[in-house]
């Protein structure tokens, strides 16, 4: 008898989740959030209905357990390899502006939230591997600030994910 986890058929059952393939950054350097630009890079296996009708966008995302903001949305999504060119000043300034300590720990991610239409809701999301950051003025292993989830307006910049309790 076999049997199958509960991940693995959601893996099977949602395409585009398995077809996408994050390359890079590279996963063994830190993110220096002080660069102008870090590339974000993937690719799609072009025989799992990715860039199809149904799975022709992508919203990416930077996140850790304690924020998450939207770097991108709806990019064209195809088979093969892309990029995405990502200057980290705007979030570096957000984080900064509430004065919230980093950890030096690799829980920083960006996930790839693969959907169909402009107007159409989230659809299978698939995450890269973890990263720790530099370039960024507060890292700490003893974080004085609990982050949670909720709605904030950062820097004149409305986004999800960020707020101090």
């Amino acid at each position: 008898m076999h049997t199958i986890s509960s991940l693995a058929l959601l893996v099977a059952l949602v395409p585009g989740l398995a077809a996408l393939e994050f390359t890079k950054p590279d996963m063994g350097k830190k993110l220096n959030l002080s660069s102008p630009e870090i590339i974000i890079a993937w690719k799609v296996d072009p025989h799992d209905g990715v860039g199809t009708e149904d799975h022709n966008l992508v919203d990416i995302w930077w996140q850790s357990p304690g924020f998450g903001y939207q770097l991108t949305k709806n990019y064209p999504l195809s088979a093969g390899e892309s990029e995405f060119k990502w200057n980290p000043q705007e979030q570096k300034d957000a984080l900064a502006s509430t004065k919230i300590i980093l950890s030096p720990e690799k829980i920083f991610v960006f996930e790839a939230r693969v959907h169909a239409g402009v107007n159409s809701t989230r659809g299978a999301g698939v995450e890269s591997g973890k990263y720790a950051v530099e370039g960024y003025p507060r890292i700490s292993a003893g974080n004085q600030f609990r982050v949670g989830w909720g709605a904030a307006v950062v820097a004149g910049f409305a986004t999800t994910g960020l707020f101090l309790v």
